[in-house]
């Protein structure tokens, strides 16, 4: 009978037994919200390097072959790749020769690339800042209503 009393007990939840649950329990999920913090972060950091190199090939490296191949002014080049790199070709400028079209054809799809990533991180980092003050003011307003 002891031993059958002593299975019953030990089923029963005891307060050390519930405290020690619960606190693996917030250290798995602080170690959960941790990692994810860091990916984030990296995920920031990798999209600000993509957009570094992105701005440099789409308006460095593009006008400078532009400019050498075709034979215009650096100011020529820079204007033709900002219009072809957003798809707009007013046609003041164009080019010929080879190899020029694919390269373009690989601008116009680095500009289309560049402008959703710098859209989608502009619209990420306004809905961040948003959601971050909405929750310090419902912080705010549950500290002054205890």
């Amino acid at each position: 009978f002891s031993h059958d009393a002593k299975r019953k007990d030990f089923n029963k939840p005891t307060i050390s037994r519930l405290g020690k649950s619960s606190k693996l329990l917030i250290f798995d999920l602080e170690e959960k919200v941790n990692r994810t913090r860091r990916l984030y972060r990296i995920k920031v950091i990798l999209r600000r390097v993509v957009i570094a190199v992105l701005t440099l090939v789409w308006l460095l490296l593009v006008p400078l072959v532009l400019s050498y191949n075709q034979g215009i002014t650096k100011a020529s080049a820079w204007y033709f790749s900002i219009q072809s790199g957003f798809g707009v070709g007013f046609g003041a400028i164009s080019v010929e020769g080879m190899g020029i079209e694919f390269l373009l054809a690989i601008h116009l799809l680095l500009g289309s690339i560049y402008i959703a990533l710098l859209l989608t991180t502009l619209i990420e980092f306004f809905a961040e800042r948003t959601a971050e003050k909405k929750l310090k003011k419902e912080m705010e307003m549950s500290e002054e209503e205890e």
